[in-house]
């Protein structure tokens, strides 16, 4: 796989995990949401997601989900 590939793709995982985890536990933050789990999952900086990337796989997975738009 290629560097950016896999790059792309492990930030889209990240960005996935922090929508889920703001979610669950009723988070508001998008920066403290990749914090969280960027530090569990041990990724290094430059792999962290934008707090745009993450409201916005948190507004899909609403939609997948729960038919919704709203963030909370």
């Amino acid at each position: 796989m290629h560097h950016a590939a896999g790059s792309r793709r492990r930030r889209a995982e990240l960005a996935d995990a922090a929508a889920r985890w703001m979610r669950e536990h009723g988070l508001h933050d998008a920066r403290q949401a990749v914090a969280r789990v960027a530090a569990q999952a041990g990724a290094p900086r430059e792999e962290w997601p934008s707090p745009l990337e993450v409201e916005t796989q948190l507004r899909t997975r609403m939609r997948l989900f729960e038919g919704g738009e709203r963030v909370t």
